[in-house]
């Protein structure tokens, strides 16, 4: 009788230890509490992504689609003159931009960072590279064209 009454008040202080919980799940903010063990960050915090896309060197327009998000795009940082970033008309999943950009004429790649703000006050900051200008091989002539004619003719 006695270990049966002993075997109880295990079990019941077993359940009462698990029923109390750890204090390191999903439902203590992150930087708060002792012991730096901290969850995950609850999802009312704005979030901050970082994405990039290569772009040609020609003139064009890409469309880009940010994966991290899940609402609609509110705002869209500064840009360069020869960038231009669009939103995209959204209903569900990740949101889309449209970039339209000039060409590079330059024989080095260009960069911007822009930064996208959704509704939900989540960003993600799109690093934009812009591949150089090839360099053009052969003779720097404004005669450079093809001819029908012999390089060289003989004097007669």
């Amino acid at each position: 009788m006695k270990r049966t009454v002993l075997y109880l008040f295990a079990l019941l202080a077993m359940f009462a230890v698990a029923a109390c919980g750890g204090g390191d799940g999903p439902d203590t903010p992150s930087g708060s509490g002792g012991g730096g063990g901290g969850g995950e960050q609850p999802s009312s915090y704005p979030q901050t992504y970082s994405q990039s896309v290569t772009i040609p060197a020609t003139a064009g327009e890409q469309v880009v689609t940010l994966y991290d998000l899940s609402t609609a795009v509110s705002s869209v940082g500064s840009t360069p003159r020869w960038i231009v970033v669009s939103p995209q008309y959204y209903t569900s999943g990740a949101p889309t931009l449209k970039l339209e950009f000039e060409a590079n004429p330059n024989t080095e790649k260009r960069e911007c960072t822009v930064t996208v703000t959704a509704a939900n006050s989540d960003k993600v900051l799109l690093q934009v590279t812009q591949a150089a200008a090839e360099v053009k091989k052969g003779i720097d002539d404004v005669h450079d064209e093809q001819t029908d004619q012999p390089a060289y003719a003989p004097a007669i």
